[in-house]
């Protein structure tokens, strides 16, 4: 299982945790600490404010597979993604992205199936990316976004010991077309990871975090290490998109995931269909 750095909290907030951001100084560091550990993967997105910008000054890239991710208010114009893509590759002095995705499989869904076929083809041709996928949020957008086009190749979606529903639906329907399947929110934005004196109250009070809590205090584990732990007992996942804040948590998570030791965690217990705690799209704050 591979390991991917994201890039939503470079110079810039992120997430429910504020202290999250991480300074362009550390982001420096962490990029040495991620060759040294051989970790070559990077997500990141337009959207992601001066990402992309850190990402040029760091020197060469060549050594990085990069993801990004296209606006949803490019595909109001799908003819020009392209272009813009291709001038993206020329600002980072990059050869090729490895993937790109829709950052939004709503934006997709009610497009032209000849037409968004096309361009994505246009993007394959011109080797702009070797593969093209979607973000999810739900199971059900994969069906939906397969309808859309037979050229997506790869998935990224949330998933963590809260939010289980994707592990629930490749438990049951596999991945048949081999997709490529990469997890992200294995953290739950940092509300998992965060100090328990800082949650906030949506989760603070619900049955969620009183389960979280428990099983942490019971199993004698970090929160950080129990949802990495999760996430690489899934045999269907082929990587692991995490959002760090220093080089030392980066290696930490890397150490855990090149363990060979077994996982023997019960996290059933921990699953939850409560989108007000799961999906941070729902939360609401006092």
């Amino acid at each position: 299982m591979n390991l991917s750095v994201g890039t939503a909290n470079w110079d810039r907030t992120y997430g429910i945790n504020k202290m999250n951001e991480i300074s362009r100084k550390k982001i420096t560091n962490l990029y040495k600490k991620m060759l040294e550990l051989k970790i070559f993967d990077i997500d990141t997105a337009f959207a992601y404010g001066s990402s992309h910008t850190i990402l040029s000054e760091l020197g060469s890239l060549d050594l990085l597979q990069i993801t990004t991710k296209i606006p949803s208010e490019w595909v109001d114009n799908l003819d020009s993604i392209p272009q813009k893509l291709q001038y993206e590759l020329e600002r980072l002095k990059l050869g090729s992205f490895e993937t790109i995705l829709f950052h939004d499989s709503c934006s997709i869904i009610n497009c032209s199936r000849n037409r968004l076929n096309s361009v994505m083809q246009e993007i394959l041709n011109k080797k702009i990316c070797k593969r093209i996928g979607v973000s999810v949020y739900s199971p059900k957008e994969i069906g939906l976004t397969l309808n859309s086009s037979d050229l997506f190749s790869e998935f990224q979606f949330p998933i963590n010991p809260l939010n289980q529903a994707f592990k629930e639906y490749f438990q049951e329907f596999g991945n048949p077309k081999n997709f490529k399947l990469v997890a992200r929110s294995v953290f739950l934005q940092g509300l998992l990871t965060m100090p328990d004196i800082l949650y906030p109250k949506f989760f603070l009070d619900s049955q969620e975090c009183q389960n979280w809590k428990f099983f942490l205090r019971v199993n004698n584990i970090k929160p950080e290490i129990a949802c990495i732990k999760f996430v690489s007992n899934l045999e269907f996942v082929d990587k692991i998109v995490v959002g760090v804040n220093s080089s030392s948590q980066l290696e930490n998570i890397a150490n855990v995931l090149s363990s060979k030791e077994k996982c023997t965690l019960n996290f059933s217990n921990l699953k939850s269909n409560n989108n007000q705690v799961i999906d941070p799209r729902e939360w609401k704050y006092d």
